[in-house]
């Protein structure tokens, strides 16, 4: 069975990121804490980024990608000058059964 990575958000990407819960800075302080290296840290299926920016406080530059151009759009304009947005090219994936 192939399964396309789904865009569910694009459509709603103002509303989506009224509905978030916030994560505790301590959570961004804890993955620092237990990484060795501070160069680098990625935020996969960003979202509307809220994870991304807390990241960037310990780490000196932040990657946050999303499959929803919309996201992105809105996201981008939260960036710091340690963070970088980009979109997920859509791929097919084949479940392993």
């Amino acid at each position: 069975m192939k399964t396309n990575a789904a865009d569910n958000f694009s459509s709603k990407s103002d509303e989506y990121s009224f509905h978030r819960p916030l994560y505790p800075n301590n959570l961004f302080e804890f993955l620092s804490e237990i990484t060795r290296n501070k160069n680098l840290a990625w935020d996969c299926a960003t979202g509307n980024g809220q994870a991304a920016i807390g990241t960037c406080k310990y780490f000196k530059k932040v990657i946050a990608s999303d499959a929803s151009k919309s996201q992105i759009e809105i996201d981008s304009t939260e960036t710091t000058l340690s963070m970088t947005y980009f979109l997920q090219r859509k791929r097919t994936y084949k479940t392993i059964q």
